[in-house]
């Protein structure tokens, strides 16, 4: 509703709003997994792959969204507005998928170092990820979409690629901060990193 609310400053078209969602919720998934799945493989352990590997892989496979876009349909982004817009619903469908995914093995009982399994392990994970952080995934892809929106009015395609590839590299930073501090720190990491990036979205809601 956020997102929608924003687009009314320069509304486009229903199609294009609905295929970032489903870009993000099916193609962003698809693409992404196997990328993980094929790091694990080729010998990356756990850690590494939760802060590095699954930044590197989800801001790919989102952001390619917006790549195409600016290729295919480039009036659809013609600023920062618009960039923020596009990536938002893009990383909302990513972070919905992904929520499914979590609240089955949650309530399946995915780990068996956690002595809670069913509606209070569901519970609690809904409670972290719908509650607490149900901006990460829109956070993070923003640089991505603040970086399109920037490129869109440079005439250099080199100054428009290496925009791109900035905000592609901002989000993966922050995507790793998020996912790396409770690897690093544990608990006292991860409520650092979330303190950080809460600011950061304030700010990102008063660029806005």
């Amino acid at each position: 509703l956020i997102y929608w609310w924003l687009d009314r400053v320069e509304p486009e078209p229903f199609r294009y709003k609905a295929a970032a969602f489903v870009w993000g919720a099916v193609i962003a998934v698809a693409i992404a997994l196997p990328l993980e799945i094929g790091m694990s493989r080729l010998g990356m352990d756990e850690d590494w792959l939760t802060a590095v590997g699954a930044p590197v892989a989800e801001e790919f496979a989102k952001g390619l969204f917006l790549v195409l876009t600016l290729v295919r349909a480039r009036r659809v982004i013609d600023g920062v507005l618009d960039g923020l817009i596009v990536s938002g619903l893009v990383a909302l469908g990513f972070a919905a998928m992904e929520n499914v995914g979590y609240y089955a093995a949650s309530y399946l009982g995915f780990d068996d170092s956690v002595p809670y399994s069913g509606t209070q392990l569901a519970t609690a994970t809904f409670v972290v990820r719908g509650l607490f952080s149900p901006f990460a995934h829109p956070l993070f892809t923003s640089a991505i979409g603040i970086a399109m929106g920037i490129a869109v009015h440079r005439d250099s395609r080199v100054q428009r690629w290496l925009l791109i590839l900035a905000g592609y590299l901002l989000s993966v930073g922050l995507h790793a901060l998020w996912n790396g501090s409770i690897v690093l720190a544990g608990g006292l990491g991860l409520l650092i990193a979330y303190l950080l990036l809460a600011a950061l979205l304030v700010g990102l809601g008063v660029l806005a």
